[in-house]
């Protein structure tokens, strides 16, 4: 099933919040009864941002995300989720 709403979040050194960002996410979701996808764009990040987001796309399969190498925007990074 497709889901109703795609969600797409620009991170760089974002680790320690992703957790609780996602479960709101879910939250709200089971709240308001509607289906997602949420695709978490990194912009190389240092902390150990993208290994928090390898390990929640392993525990939901609603999360992806992408790992972007010498690019770094909001702008683009927005348009690089929405084109996945």
């Amino acid at each position: 099933m497709k889901p109703e709403v795609s969600v797409v979040i620009p991170v760089f050194n974002e680790r320690e919040s992703l957790a609780r960002l996602h479960q709101e996410i879910v939250q709200s979701s089971q709240a308001h009864g509607f289906d997602f996808e949420v695709v978490f764009v990194d912009d190389d990040s240092t902390d150990g941002t993208l290994g928090a987001l390898a390990q929640a796309a392993r525990g939901d399969t609603r999360v992806r995300y992408l790992h972007r190498i010498g690019r770094r925007g909001l702008t683009s990074a927005v348009t690089e989720g929405i084109q996945s």
